[in-house]
């Protein structure tokens, strides 16, 4: 089927409202209709234009759907680069006090400034709920790291984040830890809402 669906109406005088449905992931109309002076999120918008001139509609539509694809979404537009990190040594009931101090849900692992892993909350939960809590964090974290770069589109990450069913990705330029995207950051992309609280 088509991968989206761009329709326009004239609505008064002088006037065409234009709107756009799409199927995720392949064409964001709330970047499209932007570009028409109107709003809306990757699955629909709208915008309305000042003219009843049906080729000028036509020109400006095209127009923003060719501005749109070139803009290549990346990972980089959407990712949270303040990174808070955590040492592979730190105590674990430390590690729990310095989440809720970020306010944010889990947190990179490194050793000898190196990325190993990853510790959330469900670490630490589990962690008190075994008695486990004074020892280190590298006891008991997740070691398998899930990353893109920097430039690998939105849709190809969020194939990546569905695949490995987790909840964020380290997105990363060599060995370098530049940002971190989460689950949210894509529901935010595509529904035009975050729910809280973010990862970070």
């Amino acid at each position: 089927g088509e991968a989206a669906l761009i329709a326009a109406f004239n609505i008064a005088d002088r006037k065409v409202q234009v709107i756009g449905r799409a199927r995720l992931p392949d064409v964001h109309i709330g970047d499209i209709m932007r570009q028409l002076g109107g709003g809306g999120h990757a699955a629909a918008g709208a915008a309305t234009i000042k003219t009843r001139d049906a080729q000028v509609v036509a020109t400006r539509i095209e127009h923003a759907l060719s501005d749109a694809e070139s803009l290549g979404r990346t990972v980089a537009s959407i990712m949270s680069t303040t990174v808070h990190r955590l040492d592979s040594d730190e105590v674990i009931s430390a590690a729990g006090a310095l989440l809720a101090e970020w306010g944010v849900t889990g947190a990179p692992v490194f050793r000898d400034g190196r990325l190993i892993g990853a510790f959330s909350r469900s670490f630490l939960r589990a962690a008190e709920r075994d008695g486990r809590d004074e020892l280190k964090v590298k006891s008991s974290m997740l070691h398998q790291i899930h990353s893109v770069s920097p430039d690998t589109t939105i849709e190809d990450a969020y194939g990546v984040l569905v695949a490995a069913d987790t909840g964020r990705l380290f997105v990363l330029e060599g060995e370098d830890l530049v940002g971190v995207v989460s689950r949210s950051d894509f529901i935010a992309y595509f529904y035009g809402e975050r729910p809280e609280p973010r990862w970070a």
